[in-house]
């Protein structure tokens, strides 16, 4: 894991690199600055997996550095943690704002530092996952293929959609929240019939279908303290902190026009129409961060319990090849099989 760890104490940073490297953590480069930090981003031959960031530093303090690294696309994603020194409840807020994915108190608390670096490490493998179908969506398929179909369970996170974060993320926002009670929604959004979806189309579409979706529950929520997370198997979390109730029945028909508003963007399913069905996870609206950890644990295990064993239909293969052959304008060709 690449490590990139901004701070201006060089007390700290000796003692901090040299706890890192005993636990193997040795590709770590500093900076004693922001501006030091930006040029080391600029010159960087490859993006850091991983930022370690102090919040009271000399001019642009890390929370401004965190904001500046986060509008930078190589940078969208990768795990940040914020360090400081002062009241944690001070900075908390304004840190999560700007796109930390954690936030620690000195002085650390090595064993405790290390875990969170692990969290990082999975958080990478799903960065690596997200920019792989950035590249799938942008390089839809040109040719029909038997060998591209749709695994269901797969999770993607999509970036550029406001307040999509990996499920790993939405867990690690409500756990560093002060304990206490908390005003939110918890509810999940389906697509319905999505197996039978994925079983009539290929990888690239279902991940188009997966990040219009996207798209449109976040302009349906429409609140500012949003975080949707994908499960797979066409299973999105959503929470959302505020005393502001989300009324669900409501939420059914924005979603429902949303929808009808980007059918452009809803790739051709074989003339299947896609719809989405809004539950609650909760009916009370004031959680412990414990029992909303709880709830979306649970959430996550019936998701896994989804696998779908059902192999694809060889008529659902060749009716998705021939029909993306018809839409190129191809001339179809006899399935092989065996």
């Amino acid at each position: 894991m690449r490590i990139l760890l901004v701070d201006d104490d060089p007390i700290f940073t000796e003692l901090l690199l040299a706890h890192l490297g005993h636990q193997g953590l040795t590709d770590v480069e500093t900076a004693a600055s922001a501006s030091a930090a930006l040029q080391l981003a600029d010159q960087a031959r490859l993006p850091y997996e991983c930022l370690l960031l102090d919040i009271q530093m000399q001019g642009m303090d890390g929370i401004e550095l965190c904001a500046e690294m986060r509008r930078r696309d190589d940078y969208r994603n990768v795990p940040i943690i914020m360090i400081t020194s002062g009241d944690p409840a001070q900075y908390m807020n304004n840190a999560f704002a700007a796109g930390a994915t954690d936030f620690m108190q000195k002085p650390l608390n090595v064993p405790e530092l290390i875990g969170r670096m692990n969290m990082a490490m999975m958080l990478v493998d799903s960065l690596k996952k997200e920019r792989m179908s950035r590249e799938t969506i942008r390089e839809m398929v040109t040719r029909p293929s038997a060998h591209d179909q749709f695994d269901p369970s797969e999770r993607f996170t999509f970036s550029e959609v406001s307040g999509m974060v990996d499920f790993f993320q939405l867990e690690n926002r409500i756990l560093r929240m002060q304990s206490g009670l908390y005003a939110l929604s918890l509810f999940r959004i389906q697509v319905q019939d999505f197996g039978t979806l994925g079983r009539y189309s290929d990888r690239s579409e279902m991940q188009q279908l997966l990040h219009a979706m996207s798209t449109v529950i976040t302009h349906s929520v429409n609140e500012r303290n949003l975080l949707i997370s994908y499960l797979g198997h066409g299973r999105f979390a959503i929470c959302v902190l505020g005393r502001t109730p989300i009324v669900l029945p409501l939420l059914q028909l924005k979603l429902a026009e949303n929808i009808e508003a980007v059918s452009d963007l809803i790739p051709d399913l074989g003339g299947r129409k896609v719809t989405l069905k809004v539950s609650a996870l909760s009916s009370r609206r004031i959680l412990s961060t414990q029992a909303a950890l709880d709830l979306l644990e649970q959430e996550m295990q019936s998701v896994s319990v989804l696998a779908d064993t059902e192999l694809p239909r060889v008529e659902a293969i060749e009716e998705n090849i021939f029909r993306k052959a018809k839409l190129l304008g191809e001339r179809p060709r006899p399935l092989l099989l065996g």
